[in-house]
This record gives C-alpha cells, sequence and structure tokens, in this order.
C-alpha cells in the first residue's frame, strides 16, 4: 500500500467514525444485540427496493455495486457482475406484484434493462462471464462461479422474453440475450469433469468446490430454458458429486472457502443449489442430501451461542462455530429450507427459518443521512465480524428482499435467484 493509501486507511479507519455523524450513530446501535426495531415486510421491502434504486444510480445504471464500505474505501463500490446477475430474479419476482408491494414498476422495468444490458457487456469471447469486478486483479479473467450466478439472471430474462413481449422499457436484442445464455451454459458444461467436480483451473484458488452447486443452479436453468440436454446431463454429474462430498453426519466436504472454516453464506449457497437441483431435475435424493445437512448445523452448543435461535456465522467439521452472524447467510439459509418439500424440511426447521427471517430485520439499516446507508443490509453482525468485515453488501440485500417477497406471499419456488 503506498502512502496515500495508507493515510487513507487510517482515515477511514480512525478519524471517519469519530467525525462522520452516520457512522457514530451506526456504532452507538450496533452496541446492541439487535440494533434496529423490525418493521413491517412491506415496508422493509421498500426499503431494500429503493437502496437498489439508489446503489445502481450511484453507478451510472450499470448493474449495481459490491457495496457499500463503511470501512476502508469507505462509500460505495464498483458495478458487479456476478451478483447483478441473480438479483435480475428479485426483481422479475416482484415485477407481477409491484403495484401491490408499493414498489415502482418503472423503476423495476429499469433495472432488469440496465442490468441484462451491463451484464451482456461483461461476458468473454469464449463464452465465461468475468471473475471479480474492475478492482479486481481476477477481472476480465474466466470465472466458473460468476458464470452460473449470472446465468441464473439471463436465464429468467430469457424464460420471461419466450413467455411475454419484451417491455420497451428493458431494449433488448433477445437473440444477444439468447446466445448468451447458450455461450455461457456451453463453457459451464464443458468445465464439469467426467467425475462431477469442475475443472479447478476457472474455480476459487483452483480448487474443487462444493459451493459450485449454487453456479450449477445457473447451468440447470439455461439448460431448462434453452432446452440444452448436454448442459442438464452435465449439471446432474456436478450434483451427484456434491452429494457425494457428504460426511455421515451432515457435514458436506469443500462447502466453505476453506476446508477447516465454513462460512454460513458458501454452506447455504451449497444447500440452495442442491434444493434446486431436488426440483429441476425431479430427485429427491439432493432433498435427502439437504436435510442431513440442516440437522447437522442444527446441533450446535446453544449454550455457548449468543443467539441460541438463530446459526453462527461459521462452522467447523469438528463442531465449533464463531460467536458471529452471517446476516446474508441466514437469509440464504431460511430460504433454501422453505423450498424445501414440507416432508424434507419438518416443523423444527420451518420454524427455524421463521426465526432467522424475523430476526434479519432488526439489521436492515435505516434513519440515516447518507441514502446508501439506508435500506442496506450488513455481511456480519458485529459489523466487522469475519465475514466481508464493514461491509454493507448488495448480495445480502438481495437475499433479504427475497425473504420479504416470501413473507408478503410470493411462493418460495417463484424465487430463482
Amino acid at each position: 500500500m503506498d502512502l496515500v493509501g495508507k493515510l487513507r486507511f487510517h482515515y477511514d479507519m480512525k478519524v471517519r467514525p469519530r467525525i462522520n455523524p452516520d457512522l457514530r450513530r451506526l456504532n452507538a446501535l450496533a452496541q446492541r444485540p439487535l440494533p434496529f426495531e423490525p418493521l413491517d415486510a412491506r415496508t422493509h421491502l421498500q426499503l431494500g427496493f429503493q437502496w437498489m434504486w439508489d446503489a445502481h444510480l450511484a453507478v451510472g445504471r450499470q448493474g449495481l455495486p459490491t457495496k457499500f464500505s463503511i470501512g476502508p474505501q469507505y462509500g460505495v463500490g464498483v458495478p458487479y457482475p456476478e451478483t447483478t446477475g441473480y438479483t435480475l430474479n428479485t426483481f422479475l419476482a416482484a415485477l407481477p406484484r409491484a403495484k401491490e408491494l408499493g414498489l415502482d414498476e418503472e423503476r423495476l422495468h429499469a433495472l432488469i434493462g440496465n442490468c441484462t444490458r451491463f451484464l451482456l457487456g461483461e461476458q468473454l469471447p469464449n463464452g465465461a462471464f468475468t471473475g471479480g469486478h474492475r478492482n479486481l486483479r481476477n477481472y476480465g479473467r474466466p470465472s466458473i462461479f460468476n458464470t452460473g450466478q449470472i446465468l441464473l439472471g439471463l436465464s429468467a430474462v430469457l424464460e420471461h422474453c419466450a413467455t411475454h413481449t419484451p417491455p420497451a422499457a428493458w431494449q433488448l436484442d433477445v437473440e444477444r440475450l439468447r446466445a448468451a445464455a447458450h455461450g455461457a451454459g456451453d463453457f459451464l458444461a464443458d468445465q464439469v469433469t467426467a467425475d462431477g467436480p469442475y475443472d479447478p483451473t476457472h474455480s476459487f484458488r483452483n480448487k474443487v468446490r462444493a459451493y459450485y452447486s449454487r453456479a450449477t443452479y445457473g447451468l440447470m436453468r439455461a439448460g431448462q430454458v434453452t432446452g440444452n440436454g448436454r448442459m442438464l446431463a452435465a449439471a446432474r454429474r456436478h450434483f451427484d458429486w456434491v452429494a457425494d462430498q457428504q460426511r455421515p453426519n451432515g457435514w458436506i466436504d469443500h462447502w466453505g472457502f476453506d476446508e477447516d472454516l465454513a462460512v454460513l453464506h458458501t454452506i447455504a449457497y451449497t444447500l440452495r443449489g442442491l434444493v434446486e437441483a431436488g426440483h429441476g431435475l425431479g430427485d429427491a435424493r439432493y432433498f435427502t442430501v439437504v436435510r442431513r445437512a440442516l440437522d447437522r448445523l442444527a446441533t450446535f452448543d446453544r449454550a455457548h451461542f449468543a443467539y441460541p435461535d438463530l446459526v453462527p456465522s461459521h462452522f467447523r467439521a469438528a463442531g465449533s462455530f464463531l460467536n458471529e452472524l452471517c446476516i446474508t447467510g441466514m437469509s440464504q439459509l431460511s430460504l433454501a429450507i422453505l423450498k424445501l418439500p414440507e416432508e424434507h424440511r419438518g416443523a423444527a426447521h420451518t420454524a427455524w427459518a421463521g426465526r432467522l427471517i424475523q430476526a434479519t430485520k432488526h439489521f436492515q439499516l435505516r434513519g440515516f443521512r447518507e441514502p446508501l446507508m439506508n435500506g442496506v443490509m450488513p455481511a456480519s453482525f458485529p459489523l466487522r465480524g469475519t465475514y466481508q468485515p464493514g461491509d454493507l453488501i448488495e448480495w445480502g440485500t438481495k437475499f433479504f428482499l427475497d425473504t420479504m417477497l416470501v413473507e408478503l406471499g410470493v411462493p418460495p419456488r417463484a424465487i430463482t435467484g
């Protein structure tokens, strides 16, 4: 880090929190176990969609940003292709009920069109989508995971266009969109090896990852929407490999960024992919794998956890955990649970999902002078916890909005991203 960078880091971490009234207020609220009072789901939803719109404008209508940082590099992040991709699904899920939910339909159309066109400009010549974003070294390199995440959104938009005339506001070339989905799906199918894992060349740290079942959900959706059997066969091969990584106690190997410590965020990615495989491929074996994993997650030592009715942010295979919350992961896990057929999830896990959803309402920021600190969700609690410390993140807000849509009556199966 050069001198200017060091000075900015010092200012953001030491000086700004003392003089910025928003940060002073937030730091005071963060001393409480539950910083904010919960509101009704409709109000939470509207606050979150307002943040999405403001964030979209803040990056020049080029997709959606990574985050708003309250730590180093204070302020709004740069456009982030990966999570912009699957946030399209949230916009599409809200669109049919926009007026009823008090959402601005014109803004939703603008978000869908702008984000889709932005993503089409991020595709690489080999069909893959780029890793990272423009401030990261892996930007411009093919990424298996990001390609699958983006395919979730592009497939949903393409599916919508197949059954509805795309609104003029979207300004989409549907044939270009179809070609993009085919190219990305072919790239992913090519990366699935004969044994089932992805070739690690374009994987995080060049290692096999079970949480890439989330990317394979995107591959499966592309296969369904385009009618491509090769994509579906490759997706099944990968899902089968992920299922085979489960130990007798429910733990799934390779479902974290690190082998010895798995964050709830990637755990939930793994389970969501398998739930969707169960539905999309008509195979209940995947539901059974998810149920075993949920049973494993539910057996932590609650007496030594600050939030015994919720779930820790990180787990180790041996049974220990971190005494923190991953707010993003709580929203994600609740969705994975509610997407399971009732006979596979059981009453206890259903109630657990409900508690997680209600708890996340206590963490949506509001009442600040800075617009991009209102309606957004922190990655962790404490705010500078292990997962994405000091970040108010776009994708956490997206998954929170999904849970609010479910609470307001949108069927869980209709949340496709």
